[in-house]
């Protein structure tokens, strides 16, 4: 099968969270990926939006290096990934922002893009990983556009360079029309409309900023992740949607408890889960930059 040509995938610069929840729905329809199942989007920051990464188009600097606010990525597991080589497939890196293959072989974008192995990161630009399915994310994931808006008090700079553009309109102190208030763009906005939920059951319109915190106490342990990764991959997308209290295949659509985010709070505190815990299961998990390379990538470390 011929690899998907980025030229074919929609782009626009300093928005990688649109290009890869489009990605995820390109890859499916062009074969690349036969389901959703094995697909992952991560996020990659930290609590100073500073991350460091190499080979990136967007660099001038030596050996393509960029200090990220945030990066988005996808990352394609095992036996969808034709491309792998060898007896033990590994996972497969799609980066729209990489001067590396696309898609890239976990093996090269750690040693090339991470320096993993050889870099050693001071703790203000230590790498977090959010690992995602892109099931949820698609089914979640929105955003206006506001963390790319700078108002007319504010400088100019652009995503990605460690500027407050990482930051949204309300933890800016933003909230004028775009047009009357003269707002202007950190980066032109992409030419297709912004994301939006495809569901009415309290998700904001803008949840961007809870995929890119990142935090070292939010860190899951490797079981968690393990049984994450595992269950998609051999329980496919039934699980994780009746885990959300969506129908799965065979089951009718018929309104039940979790139609709406209260219903969701009420039965996960009934069942012994804290409220912030069962709304985080759609933003997926936080892991180190070791549990990411040994357990996504599938690298021996």
């Amino acid at each position: 099968m011929a690899t998907l040509d980025k030229k074919n995938c929609k782009y626009a610069a300093c928005y990688c969270e649109e290009n890869v929840y489009h990605l995820c729905a390109t890859l499916v329809e062009s074969g690349q990926a036969k389901d959703l199942d094995k697909l992952f989007v991560i996020f990659i920051s930290n609590p100073n939006k500073k991350v460091p990464l190499f080979r990136q188009q967007a660099s001038t600097a030596a050996e393509g290096l960029v200090v990220w606010d945030y990066h988005v990525l996808l990352v394609q597991l095992e036996s969808d990934a034709a491309a792998s080589k060898g007896p033990q497939p590994q996972a497969l890196v799609w980066d729209l922002d990489t001067t590396l293959p696309f898609p890239c072989e976990g093996t090269q974008y750690a040693k090339e893009a991470l320096q993993a192995t050889t870099l050693l990161l001071p703790p203000d630009f230590a790498r977090f990983y959010r690992v995602v399915p892109a099931l949820l994310y698609l089914e979640y994931f929105c955003s206006d556009r506001s963390h790319m808006k700078v108002p007319p008090w504010r400088p100019r700079a652009p995503h990605g360079f460690n500027s407050d553009s990482s930051k949204s309109e309300s933890e800016s102190g933003g909230g004028c029309d775009e047009e009357t208030g003269g707002y202007s763009w950190s980066s032109p906005p992409p030419p297709w409309p912004p994301i939006q939920p495809k569901n009415s059951c309290g998700v904001p319109q803008h949840n961007l900023p809870c995929y890119w915190s990142l935090d070292p106490s939010l860190c899951c342990g490797t079981q968690a992740l393990q049984e994450t990764l595992q269950g998609r991959v051999q329980g496919g997308a039934n699980s994780m949607l009746q885990h959300l209290g969506k129908p799965s295949e065979g089951q009718s659509e018929q309104k039940g408890p979790f139609d709406d985010f209260n219903c969701q709070r009420k039965q996960a505190e009934q069942s012994g889960h804290g409220h912030q815990d069962f709304r985080e299961s759609r933003y997926g998990l936080v892991v180190s930059e070791l549990d990411f390379l040994r357990f996504v990538l599938r690298l021996h470390l």
